[in-house]
Parts: structure tokens; sequence; C-alpha cells
């Protein structure tokens, strides 16, 4: 490993991947930027406060692809995914909850949740396939720890460990959110990625990778 990233990598969604911006309207990932306020998974706009990574030079980057029809019109929504970045689904043991799974543990047949003009719903997978055409990576890290790619609720977080939750995820960096919001918000604006991989240079890769051992080792 080298000063400018470590063999951790974090993916998340391509450039083309589109978000709602409070002012912008609908734009592509490679166009937020520290500070918007994107739609998240509660129907609600939350700041961006930073990028868990931003590469915004990689090509031919693979990444899972989930599709699903809308039943109201038959339309397809596809959502490019990496397999460690965290999606919302219904549960499968039939209690109805909305849980957070890895993309790579998504089924056929799983139920996830979109917002369609503004109206929350549900559309059920009906295909996964890979992509390897697409460019750059994208990690935006809201305040609420939610927002809609593609109209999809998805995570800001992914994960290397099965013992890491969306839910833990967000705990671990309510300093960050604190530090950002309170405290250094113009400092926060400033944030810089290392030049091989995009990953924030204010996440330390040795210690994320090392801590994720060990919850694998003692959990």
């Amino acid at each position: 490993n080298d000063e400018d990233g470590g063999e951790l990598t974090l993916l998340c969604f391509p450039e083309h991947a589109l978000i709602q911006e409070i002012t912008k309207g609908i734009i592509p990932m490679k166009h937020l930027e520290i500070g918007d306020s994107v739609l998240d998974a509660s129907g609600s706009f939350s700041q961006v406060y930073g990028f868990g990574h931003k590469d915004t030079l990689t090509s031919n980057v693979e990444y899972l692809e989930l599709s699903a029809n809308h039943h109201d019109d038959d339309s397809e929504v596809v959502l490019p995914i990496s397999s460690n970045h965290f999606i919302f689904v219904l549960s499968r043991d039939g209690s109805k909850k909305r849980v957070s799974i890895r993309g790579g543990d998504v089924e056929i047949g799983d139920t996830i949740f979109l917002e369609i003009d503004g109206t929350p719903t549900t559309v059920v997978i009906s295909k996964i396939s890979m992509t390897y055409n697409s460019t750059g990576a994208y990690a935006p890290f809201t305040y609420s720890g939610t927002l809609l790619v593609n109209q999809i609720a998805v995570s800001s977080y992914a994960t290397y460990s099965a013992h890491i939750s969306h839910e833990l995820a967000h705990w671990l960096l309510a300093p960050r959110r604190w530090l950002c919001r309170i405290v250094m918000e113009s400092w926060c604006r400033m944030e810089e990625y290392t030049r091989n991989e995009g990953i924030a240079t204010w996440i330390p890769l040795q210690m994320v990778e090392k801590g994720w051992e060990l919850i694998d080792i003692f959990w």
C-alpha cells in the first residue's frame, strides 16, 4: 500500500447515476457537490457533507445493474451499484420491514423502494446483471445517511464486513457529521481525495481494513 491508497476499494455509483438536487433538479452524480441537498429515502432533502469515494477518472468500472419494472406503466428502473454498497429492501421474513443489504446480496424477487414523481412505491427486482463500461465511482455522504439514486432508496454507505450494517456505519460517522455541521463546515467543503483511488483522505484506509478484520474475527 502506498500513500495514495490501500488495497481497500470503495465504489458505490458511477458518474451517470442520477440524483435529484433541491435547486439543480435531476443531475448526474458527477455534477454533485458538497453542500448540495439531495432527495433521500424519507422523501426529504438531505445535505451532502462529503464523499467517501470520488473517483472521476477511472473507466470501465464494474457495477451490478439491478433492474425492476414499475407496475403502473411497466417502465424499467435500473440501478448501477457496487456489490458492497447498501440498498434498502423489504425484509424477506414477512415482517414488511425495510432493511439494508449489500447490493451483491440482492436476489431476483426482492422488493426495493423508490419514489416516482414524489410518490413512494415499491418494485420487485426482475433482473440482475453486470456492466463493465461505466466511468467514475461516487459515494456521497448525506446527513440522513440515505439518498435516492435513479429514484431508488439506497444508503450512503458500503461495507466489506458481514457484521457492519447501514445503521452501524451511520452511527460510526456521527462525529464526522457533527464536525461538518457544527464546527468546521467550510473545512469539510475542501475535502481532498487520494490521487489513485479517489478515497477521501480523512478515511484511514488501513484502520478501516484492520477494524473490519477484527469485527469478523470477534463478532
